[in-house]
């Protein structure tokens, strides 16, 4: 439930949620893209003995902070937190990078604590756990679903049960550790009046976030339950209080205002980019000085405008002699990444957790459907049985995501993740995480 107003991309901008507190004067520096945390701190070895130039390093872990805190970048702790997104955080399972990278990484740190309401596999590698509140059985919470495929609704989680013993909630973890750096607790968290009135703080906290809901209804002319009668179960469906669908942008669309670029109209290329004066800067800003949040400082070989290039570890790359199969990781429709792979109803009768492969690839490997198989690259290896199918195209492969990462001492990981055969690309840390790889497939004898 926390967090500021949601809207992102052609979303409604329906606030859920109150922010926090105020900003401080202080800016997080980022030193690298989440998903290479694992290289960025491996690849330090090269950097040091200079094998690897600090320029070269920046643009591959998609440095955006001000280049010359290299010299001082020395990673030793983690914290890890499920926050608001638990479903999402298993690292070692679910971030396109190698898990077997992520635990060299792991025990390179002097103390890793993680945050969470369940035992993952990531919790296996840590120094200490702090239970969290579960953010849908034991917290109180406002959500609101949209993008995934299902009608755009926001309800409320009652807390159907009480946490046990200490176990508090993710905010009231941040709200303390705020205080204990120094920071005014109240400057992170402005409900916060003491410890023993925690619920009572975070319940108006709530209610003050829905009341920016009926807000943003009442404006329209349109009535939404009450806070009682929310929080006792009624829901909002956004859908029926439309009139017509929802669609993004529809004042620069409909109306003819303009958009927030130099022209006002929709840009496919980026003067910004044609600059190479701006290459190399910490932080990079548009003309209305906003944030340019997922824009590294150095931005490899992306062009100014949409320009065709051969994919790394992609069916073009020299690397598909040794590995000639393109894997695919969707999302398993029995699965919310990780979560429910240890769930009964959905395990083996339901669904079967199998790399698909086509029958013309299986011939030729003389697999049989349901053999026990491996799947391998340079970043790792999966053991699972074969699904031998003709609904997958030859040449390509897939393993739904959120298995989970079970490696034996060798780091064959026989829970089959495929997370744990991802990474290795460090020349596009600039897009979205990959993925995808190049892999071989044989027998498991």
């Amino acid at each position: 439930g926390a967090g500021p107003p949601i809207h992102i991309g052609p979303c409604r901008p329906i606030p859920v949620a109150l922010p926090l507190g105020p900003g401080g004067g202080y800016k997080n520096p980022k030193f690298f893209r989440g998903h290479y945390w694992a290289q960025a701190v491996l690849l330090l070895d090269k950097v040091r003995s200079g094998e690897l130039s600090e320029k070269d390093y920046i643009r591959m872990v998609g440095w955006r902070a001000d280049p010359s805190y290299i010299k001082q970048f020395n990673p030793k702790f983690v914290f890890w937190d499920g926050g608001a997104k638990p479903h999402s955080s298993d690292y070692v399972t679910v971030l396109c990078d190698s898990a077997n990278d992520q635990v060299k990484a792991l025990n390179r740190m002097e103390f890793v604590v993680y945050m969470h309401s369940m035992m993952t596999a990531t919790a296996r590698y840590v120094d200490i756990i702090l239970p969290a509140r579960d953010w849908m059985w034991e917290d109180k919470g406002l959500t609101k679903n949209a993008p995934y495929g299902a009608f755009e609704c926001i309800n409320y989680c009652p807390q159907v049960v009480e946490p046990p013993g200490e176990v508090k909630s993710f905010t009231w973890v941040f709200t303390k550790l705020a205080e204990k750096l120094g920071i005014d607790p109240k400057k992170f968290f402005p409900y916060y009046t003491s410890d023993d009135n925690w619920d009572k703080d975070w319940e108006r906290y709530l209610k003050d976030s829905y009341q920016g809901v009926v807000s943003y209804y009442k404006k329209r002319g349109k009535d939404v339950p009450s806070w009682e009668e929310f929080t006792s179960g009624k829901f909002i469906n956004c859908d029926e209080l439309d009139d017509q669908p929802f669609t993004g942008w529809d004042e620069q669309i409909k109306e003819g205002k303009p958009f927030k670029t130099e022209s006002g109209k929709i840009e496919i290329y980026s003067r910004y980019i044609a600059d190479e004066a701006n290459r190399g800067k910490g932080e990079h800003y548009d003309i209305f000085n906003r944030l340019i949040d997922n824009l590294p400082g150095d931005w490899g070989d992306m062009t100014p405008s949409p320009t065709y290039r051969a994919m790394p570890r992609g069916m073009d790359d020299p690397l598909v002699k040794k590995y000639p199969l393109l894997l695919l990781t969707p999302h398993s429709r029995y699965r919310a990444h990780y979560l429910f792979w240890d769930h009964k109803w959905l395990r083996n009768h339901v669904y079967r957790h199998r790399v698909w492969i086509n029958v013309i690839d299986a011939r030729a490997r003389g697999i049989k459907d349901g053999d026990r198989i491996q799947v391998y690259n340079d970043r790792g290896k999966v053991v699972m049985p074969a699904f031998v199918t003709p609904r997958i195209m030859p040449g390509v492969v897939l393993i739904h995501q959120g298995g989970k990462f079970l490696p034996d001492e060798s780091g064959v990981d026989f829970g089959a993740s495929p997370s744990t055969l991802l990474g290795g690309d460090y020349e596009s840390c600039f897009a979205s995480a990959r993925a995808t790889n190049l892999v071989q497939i044989e027998k498991y004898i």
